[in-house]
């Protein structure tokens, strides 16, 4: 997995790239830790990531839950069908899940 950030007026964007399994996100759990704790909007580009398991799911309704209970302004901005078909392949709603 890639993780490029960016930051301008707008905030934080992280934009994933490759893997988002188990083997990858406790590296992006980090960054999001991090990104939170500047207090600027986060926006999260999924568009690039190539697979995804449960556990990637599972970081994802994470930072959605802290976003909601600290204030935070964040949002994924788009996705691709690998995050898609694994919200759904656990019985989840992507829209619930990633707020698009």
């Amino acid at each position: 997995m890639n993780v490029t950030q960016t930051t301008s007026a707008n905030g934080i964007q992280l934009t994933i790239e490759g893997e988002l399994t188990i083997y990858e996100v406790a590296d992006l759990r980090m960054r999001l830790l991090e990104s939170f704790s500047e207090n600027q909007p986060i926006e999260l580009d999924l568009t690039r990531v190539e697979e995804c398991d449960a556990s990637g799911v599972q970081l994802l309704c994470s930072a959605k839950l802290t976003a909601e209970q600290t204030g935070k302004n964040y949002t994924v901005s788009s996705t691709s069908d690998a995050v898609i078909n694994a919200i759904e392949g656990i019985g989840l709603n992507p829209s619930e899940v990633l707020g698009i």
